[in-house]
């Protein structure tokens, strides 16, 4: 969890982060940096998961939008789909998926139908939750006007000079859509460990859920008949958002806002309250501290009936359900079941792999 951020644009608390040691045909997304944790972070990468890799791109996303449960783990694999950005608020010019619209996460895990005490793990779990809210970095001076924050800041400064206002406010919006366009992902889920007979079944296990008919998910059988390919397709022509959850004003000193992030902290003392403390009664105005306001953590949303099919009988029939927000969440599993044969006379059944 980042221990610091901007709180008028981090309406729902403070960044979840980690790295992604990416896959060579992704190398173009990484940049230089001087940043210490990615340091560590490649290093570790190299070292520990012997992962040749010239550095790591990290995903920060508002950790009120993305329930724990979701949280992937150290070593997961993950496919990420988001906005690549240079995150402008560091010295350095490190890449992010910041924020993501569909974030997945997979790891071994055993088989169902593996036989007690079996030492390998025969399944593959998988997690995906997608982006239900995308906080805007403009603020609105007006019907016709937005701006950034420092603009704002200044527009909101003026205001109480005026009289029109007797407080700053920095209140944070959320676009009107989470997502623009059509947006088409696909992956693939195999389990750890190869078919061992050909007579070995792929099963596949999910709970899942989709917010309306313009959000899709099927499940297919992979090309190489040994994985599982998980489409999704997200439209915006005919998403209907969710309303926005409900809010509670908070109010920063600068000194709340040095406490919290001393570089932007040090920044708007300087640009801006310095300035401002010549005018009548700035003092007053200023220890009033800047109102904004923040929104509660997300609950992870309901999901489906717990469905398990060879792959072949696959039917990822998901019916819409609005009473959350995310467009698309759940959880699949991959597994083997594999070939096995009974003795004649003998109604206990007996593995001969696995």
């Amino acid at each position: 969890m980042s221990p610091s951020d901007l709180p008028f644009l981090h309406p729902f608390g403070n960044d979840f982060e980690f790295h992604v040691a990416p896959d060579p045909a992704y190398f173009d997304l990484l940049a230089g940096t001087g940043d210490d944790l990615y340091t560590k972070s490649t290093k570790r990468a190299r070292q520990e998961f012997g992962l040749n890799v010239p550095n790591v791109i990290g995903m920060e996303w508002d950790e009120g939008m993305v329930p724990a449960q979701y949280h992937p783990k150290l070593g997961d694999r993950v496919c990420l789909w988001g906005r690549w950005i240079i995150d402008a608020g560091h010295n350095d010019f490190h890449t992010e998926i910041h924020p993501p619209l569909l974030m997945v996460s997979a790891r071994p895990t055993r088989s169902q139908f593996q036989p007690q005490g079996a030492r390998t793990k025969d399944a593959t779990a998988c997690l995906l939750i997608s982006r239900p809210y995308l906080v805007s970095q403009l603020f609105n001076n007006g019907p016709f006007d937005e701006t950034g924050l420092y603009g704002h800041l200044v527009h909101e400064w003026a205001d109480v000079q005026l009289g029109v206002s007797s407080l700053i406010k920095a209140h944070p919006k959320l676009t009107r859509m989470p997502f623009e366009g059509l947006n088409i992902m696909m992956f693939k889920l195999r389990p750890p460990t190869p078919r061992k007979d050909a007579r070995d079944q792929l099963m596949v296990t999910f709970e899942l859920t989709r917010r309306d008919d313009s959000c899709a998910i099927d499940l297919l059988r992979g090309t190489d008949g040994d994985s599982v390919r998980v489409l999704i397709v997200f439209n915006d022509a005919s998403y209907k958002p969710p309303t926005s959850p409900p809010s509670r004003n908070r109010r920063y000193k600068v000194a709340d806002i040095k406490r919290l992030d001393s570089t932007a902290g040090t920044i708007m003392e300087g640009a801006i309250f310095t300035s401002l403390g010549v005018a009548p009664h700035a003092g007053v105005i200023l220890n009033r501290g800047i109102e904004t306001h923040e929104f509660p953590r997300l609950a992870a949303p309901p999901l489906g009936p717990s469905t398990t099919a060879e792959v072949d009988d696959l039917r990822a029939d998901v019916p819409p359900d609005n009473s959350h927000p995310f467009p698309i969440a759940g959880k699949i599993t991959v597994e083997w079941r594999r070939f096995s044969i009974v003795a004649p006379g003998d109604t206990t059944t007996k593995r001969i792999s696995g």
